[in-house]
């Protein structure tokens, strides 16, 4: 795949976000005149019109990453995953030997929990009956930045790590998308007529895992649920002959798993695995707002499948060449259809 060979230069990858949400660069492809336009964010309202719809993702990140020690005083590391039963969440675990009876002592407090499981690469730890483990995340927990973000998670993560419409718990990656929308810029859309929705879709670890082969790579399943409002909005517009923007991939994955081809709803709500790529057939979006992902990732493969591997490639290779900050906290992308 062509993709595969884009350069990803690491002093290009954002360690932090911008100042200002809606002040990055947008880069533009119209995949119809085969074009590249570069803007600011804030300039993407006057590309809406009255009769579109835009949809964003409103899960809410948690405070997965937790720090702890062994008895002995050895350091840990835990990624919670999901919850799997009362207080027992699967998660990542770093640390030297730790098996399935090890008890760690959380950092900063003295709670203990202990690994009650290990299956290859991922874990299940169990927290005291008693507790709430939600409760303990947001006193004690750290937003879990992407792995290529070198550097501990700080005060400023916890605002603009997060959207300014998150709601619903459950994502241990954010959907970096809709992070440079602000409720100024929102309301400025909604000003020229364009109709808003949400749906959510909780964004797992697995957005990061290379696709080593496309023919056999398994999707890690993520959460979706869409409510019949979003659903009543998509066929509104689509009557009107209006355009449905998704903002992030994870809006793309929810949409058209949620979707048959003649537009009615198949799953309102559940876990998918849809792995998105050339050459699909999108059913529900026709414009796609996303970041520069990194080229390994199922995240490429929906992008290319939307625009055009061809297309893909020259505009990273132009983002290069220009200096756009790249993936989550970096600058931003427009798809035309």
């Amino acid at each position: 795949m062509k993709l595969s060979k884009i350069n990803i230069p690491e002093e290009l990858i954002a360690m932090y976000p911008s100042s200002e949400r809606d002040a990055c660069k947008l880069l533009c492809i119209d995949v119809k005149t085969n074009s590249i336009e570069h803007l600011i964010f804030k300039d993407v309202v006057d590309l809406f019109s009255k009769n579109d719809l835009l949809v964003f993702n409103d899960t809410k990140v948690i405070k997965a990453r937790l720090f702890a020690k062994k008895s002995s005083g050895g350091k840990a590391e835990l990624l919670l995953l999901k919850e799997k039963n009362k207080n027992v969440w699967e998660c990542l675990v770093k640390g030297k030997n730790i098996k399935k009876g090890t008890k760690l002592f959380l950092e900063t407090t003295n709670i203990e929990v202990e690994i009650v499981d290990v299956n290859e690469i991922k874990y299940e730890v169990e927290f005291p009956s008693f507790m709430n483990v939600h409760d303990i995340l947001e006193s004690s927990g750290n937003i879990p930045l992407p792995p290529y973000i070198k550097r501990q998670a700080q005060d400023l993560d916890n605002e603009m790590y997060q959207t300014v419409f998150a709601k619903n718990k459950g994502s241990v990656a954010a959907p970096t998308a809709s992070l440079h929308f602000t409720e100024a810029l929102i309301e400025k859309i909604r000003d020229k007529g364009v109709d808003i929705g949400f749906l959510t879709l909780h964004v797992g670890y697995g957005t990061f895992s290379p696709v080593k082969d496309p023919d056999t790579h398994i999707m890690h399943e993520e959460y979706f649920s869409i409510n019949k409002e979003l659903h009543d909005k998509i066929c509104a517009c689509k009557a009107r002959s209006g355009k449905i923007w998704a903002v992030g991939t994870t809006v793309v994955r929810a949409l058209e798993s949620a979707f048959d081809e003649e537009l009615k709803i198949k799953l309102y709500s559940g876990g998918t695995r849809l792995f998105i790529r050339p050459p699909y057939r999108f059913k529900v979006v026709d414009r796609l707002i996303t970041n520069f992902h990194h080229p390994s990732t199922s995240l490429m493969y929906l992008v290319s499948a939307f625009a055009g591997e061809d297309i893909i490639h020259s505009a990273y290779k132009e983002a290069v060449s220009r200096h756009y900050k790249l993936l989550s906290y970096g600058d931003a992308m427009l798809i035309i259809r």
